[in-house]
This record gives structure tokens, C-alpha cells and sequence, in this order.
């Protein structure tokens, strides 16, 4: 969890410093529709493809949510810093406990 409070931090701070030019893109969406997101990203931030640019393919391994038991959540939601995780979307009440 320190890890991951440690990136968010970084990735806040680069929110904070250019706002205009960071989007946040969920690993799941990236890996179903990659296309999507570049033509999001050449769409929202003005970007020019390249002659060579091949469209991109959904990957063949799509990662699921992560499950965790019980235990494991009432762990997790005392590590996490909740209000970090704010600025990304996520909340305490979020279920990763199936």
C-alpha cells in the first residue's frame, strides 16, 4: 500500500502542476479498446499520428478487478489513504471484497 500511496502522490503531483495535459485511463479500458484511448488522447490533446502508426489491437490478456477476501480488505482499508485515493475516484465504501 505504501507503493501505491507513493505513485498516486507523483501522479497528484503532476495533476496539480499541468492539468491540462494529464489523462487518467484505466488499465481495463486500455486493455479492451487500446485504439479508443489513442484516438481519445490524439482527439483531447491535439496529436498528429505518425505515417507508420498501426492501430492498435485489444490486448490479449485483460486483467480483472481484484478480489480480496475479507480479511484482506479490512487490512486494506485501514493502509489505504483514503483521501489520495479520492482524487483518483476511489472510496472507502468501494467493494473489493466479493
Amino acid at each position: 500500500f505504501a507503493l501505491r500511496a507513493h505513485k498516486l502522490r507523483l501522479m497528484k503531483q503532476l495533476l496539480d502542476a499541468v492539468p491540462h495535459q494529464v489523462k487518467i485511463v484505466h488499465l481495463h479500458d486500455l486493455e479492451n479498446n487500446p485504439e479508443r484511448v489513442v484516438q481519445d488522447m490524439k482527439f483531447e490533446f491535439n496529436l498528429q499520428l505518425k505515417d507508420s502508426y498501426r492501430k492498435q489491437m485489444p490486448s490479449r490478456t485483460i486483467h480483472q478487478p481484484l478480489c480480496l477476501s475479507q480479511e484482506e480488505w479490512k487490512i486494506a482499508e485501514q493502509q489505504i489513504d483514503w483521501e489520495l485515493e479520492g482524487h483518483f475516484g476511489f472510496h472507502h465504501l468501494d467493494c473489493h471484497a466479493c
